[in-house]
């Protein structure tokens, strides 16, 4: 597989790829998997992937695109993205973040309303970091299964930052 240089599956029905599918493969100048089934990019997909010029992936049926799912690719120039209903809601922030750090790849996606993801309003999808969470008296930061990070607070503490106590069954804004 050493002189591989260009891998071509489009077409052939694929509903998943697992993490790690792609290890062993050397460096790429091109790889499309478009006009498949999938759903998910799975963490870790092309985690130790190098792909040169481009990665298609267009045509598919991808709303979610998992954290780590394409490692520390640098070297892209290309990633096609389109026609596929990826949500755009707190469970993007990683993938966002990632397109975001990498300036020099052009990102061909589209949210399933049509909105550009590297126009996402950044303010908003900040509020998704775990890291930027803050919740007050001991309440722990949470990312609920659709991608949303919120406060899980403990005895008699509620609020959205856990800020307000729970006293005999009323409510004290502290």
């Amino acid at each position: 597989m050493a002189n591989l240089t260009y891998v071509n599956i489009d077409d052939n029905i694929i509903t998943a790829i697992e993490g790690y599918a792609f290890v062993g493969i050397p460096s790429l100048y091109y790889m499309k998997i478009n006009n498949n089934k999938l759903t998910t990019i799975s963490a870790h997909t092309f985690e130790t992937t190098d792909i040169r010029d481009g990665l298609d992936l267009s045509g598919n049926n991808i709303s979610l695109i998992e954290e780590h799912a394409f490692g520390n690719i640098t070297s892209l120039s290309l990633l096609n993205l389109t026609s596929n209903p990826i949500n755009c809601d707190c469970g993007v922030y990683p993938f966002w973040s990632w397109v975001i750090e990498r300036i020099s790849i052009n990102a061909e996606a589209t949210c399933s309303n049509g909105t550009l993801i590297t126009t996402l309003d950044s303010s908003e999808l900040e509020k998704c970091n775990p890291d930027n969470c803050q919740c007050l008296n001991d309440g722990e930061c949470v990312m609920t299964g659709g991608g949303k990070v919120i406060c899980d607070c403990i005895e008699h503490w509620t609020g959205k930052l856990c800020q307000v106590v729970l006293w005999n069954g009323v409510l004290d804004n502290l």
